[in-house]
């Protein structure tokens, strides 16, 4: 028969640790934090109401390759195609002054992408936040928490594009703009102190006073999150199109500098792309190639016709076919290759 051991000094020592720990540890808030994770799906979701997404990434993958994007030839590039030779154009792509300019294009494209994308994400958790609080029924306090989180990530990125747009933009409108970014600077800390504050209903929620006072306390800040976000868009959409416009004239300023031309027609943000990529009806026969980087070309299988020492399924091989035009190809990378190279190599 065992006898049933006595509780000794390790024991009281033990209890005496555990004791302690609880009071170090705050279990039900770690447990909370580990399951901010869980919520993602919900706030993808409802970001997918707000933004094409796959409209975004097709636009990224566009600006961080070679190629911008699916050829859709503008008409101000259709008449500028008619006053400068194919290899002036050719020329002009590659010559430093005309691609310094346009990488600056590109890089502000790309800052303006990343800023609507910022502002979209933060309107849908904001707008799921105050759906959740508004809900007839029991407050989901790990979602809100969720969201509160979201929307702190969001306003962090924004205010740093923020800061990036008004460099960009110079002296052009930068009180302004400057305006739009202290009040997102004052959202942030309230979206903080509410995000810090959102474990106190957590812990509370037998209580329903508590949840009542931090309900209202999110209901009061509702208006003002959500007028400070419309301000920072509008001024993102004004300012954003005017930095655009300063980056396009810049390369036309470039390219009538080049060729010395200064009566070529100005370009838009799309023609310029089309004016330096849009070789699809280009005769390039009497052209040497062989030095030329044509990255970021479009080129047609059909239309574009090559020097007799180009090896067209070697282009192909460096290139890729768009999906919505059949036969109209974009190069990757580098130079061509040359039968007569090819063949010593």
């Amino acid at each position: 028969m065992t006898m049933a051991r006595q509780p000794d000094d390790h024991d009281a020592i033990t209890q005496q640790f555990l004791t302690g720990l609880d009071r170090i540890l705050d279990v039900e808030a770690g447990l909370r934090e580990a399951m901010l994770s869980s919520q993602h799906t919900t706030l993808t979701r409802d970001l997918d109401h707000v933004l094409d997404v796959e409209a975004g990434a097709r636009e990224i993958v566009s600006t961080s390759s070679a190629a911008p994007g699916p050829h859709r030839l503008d008409h101000a590039a259709t008449d500028i195609l008619q006053l400068v030779s194919a290899c002036s154009r050719l020329i002009l792509r590659n010559h430093p002054k005309v691609v310094a300019k346009r990488r600056q294009l590109r890089r502000t494209q790309g800052l303006i992408r990343s800023l609507e994308y910022e502002l979209g994400a933060a309107v849908a958790s904001t707008n799921h936040l105050f759906s959740l609080v508004d809900s007839t029924e029991e407050v989901k306090w790990d979602s809100v928490a969720s969201s509160l989180f979201e929307l702190k990530e969001s306003l962090e990125k924004i205010i740093i594009r923020f800061q990036d747009l008004i460099e960009e933009l110079g002296d052009a409108a930068a009180a302004e703009s400057a305006s739009a970014l202290n009040v997102l600077m004052g959202l942030l800390p309230v979206a903080r102190v509410l995000y810090a504050d959102s474990d106190k209903p957590w812990h509370a929620h037998q209580e329903s006073h508590v949840d009542h006072r931090y309900a209202e306390r999110l209901r009061k800040q509702q208006h003002r999150i959500t007028a400070g976000l419309e301000t920072a868009r509008a001024c993102a959409i004004k300012h954003s199109s005017a930095a655009i416009d300063a980056r396009v004239r810049a390369i036309n300023e470039a390219v009538r500098t080049v060729l010395g031309r200064f009566d070529l027609p100005s370009f838009t943000a799309t023609s310029v792309e089309d004016f330096l990529d849009d070789f699809t009806t280009s005769d390039l026969r009497g052209l040497d190639l062989a030095d030329v980087d044509l990255a970021g070309v479009h080129w047609s299988l059909s239309c574009t016709l090559w020097p007799s020492s180009i090896h067209i399924e070697d282009m192909k091989a460096r290139s890729f076919e768009l999906e919505d035009e059949p036969g109209t190809y974009v190069v990757l990378r580098g130079r061509a290759t040359v039968r007569d190279c090819a063949e010593l190599a």
